[in-house]
C-alpha cells in the first residue's frame, strides 16, 4: 500500500496507467518512460497485460510511484504490505 495525503492506496495489476495516474497524481508518461514502455502505449491498457507483454514486475510500478512522489512531497508515509 501507499498512503497519499492519508489515504491508503493498493496498486494492482487491474488498473491502467490512467487509473494509476487520476487516483496518484503520478503522469502515465512517467511510469512509461521509467518501465521502459513504447511512447505510444495506450493509457488504457491495464498494468497486468503490460507487465506480462514488457516483462517488468509490479514491484517495479511500485517503487517508481514512491519515488515520484517522494520527489513531489506527496507522499506523508508510506507501509507496504
Amino acid at each position: 500500500f501507499i498512503e497519499i495525503r492519508g489515504k491508503k492506496i493498493e496498486i494492482n495489476g487491474s488498473m491502467s496507467l490512467e487509473d494509476i495516474e487520476n487516483i496518484t497524481e503520478v503522469p502515465s508518461q512517467y511510469l512509461i518512460s521509467k518501465l521502459s514502455l513504447p511512447q505510444n502505449v495506450s493509457k488504457k491498457r491495464n498494468i497486468g497485460f503490460l507487465k506480462r507483454m514488457y516483462r517488468f514486475n509490479m514491484q517495479d510500478v511500485r517503487k517508481y510511484i514512491r519515488e515520484y512522489i517522494k520527489g513531489y512531497k506527496l507522499l506523508d508515509y508510506e507501509k507496504v504490505k
